[in-house]
C-alpha cells in the first residue's frame, strides 16, 4: 500500500487502469472512499486485456480513499492513472496487485484555522 498524497473534500477523483494488451486476463479497477464517522462509498470497472477500466467517486468529507487494481496475475501491467478535477494527480506503470491511498482533508477554506 502507498500513500499518494492529499485530496481536498468537495472534488471528484477519477481512476483509469490501461491494462497492457500482453496481460493474462482482466483486471478490476476499484476506488473505496471511507468518510470519518461512516457512510463508505466506492465505485469500480473490470477491463480485458488492452482494455481501459474507469471509476469515479466525489469526495463531499474528510476521509481516505483507496484505488485499488487486482489482477489477474502477478506479472500482468499496466499503467494506473489519478484524476482531480481532471487534472492529473499520479500516474505510474505498475505490475500486479495494486493499492494507493490518499487522505482527503477539509475543503480549501472550510475547517479548523480556516481564514474568511
Amino acid at each position: 500500500m502507498a500513500y499518494k498524497g492529499a485530496i481536498r473534500a468537495g472534488t471528484t477523483v477519477e481512476a483509469r487502469l490501461l491494462l497492457d494488451h500482453t496481460a493474462s486476463g482482466p483486471a478490476f479497477l476499484l476506488i473505496g472512499y471511507g468518510r470519518l464517522g461512516g457512510s463508505p462509498s466506492g465505485d469500480g470497472d473490470v477491463t480485458s486485456p488492452g482494455g481501459v477500466a474507469k471509476a469515479k467517486q466525489a469526495l463531499d468529507t474528510r476521509g481516505r480513499v483507496e484505488v485499488g487494481v487486482d489482477m489477474s496475475e502477478n506479472a500482468d501491467t499496466g499503467v494506473l492513472l489519478v484524476m482531480v478535477d481532471g487534472q492529473e494527480k499520479t500516474r505510474q506503470n505498475i505490475a500486479g496487485d495494486t493499492i494507493w491511498v490518499y487522505s482527503v482533508l477539509d475543503a480549501a477554506g472550510a475547517g479548523p484555522g480556516a481564514h474568511t
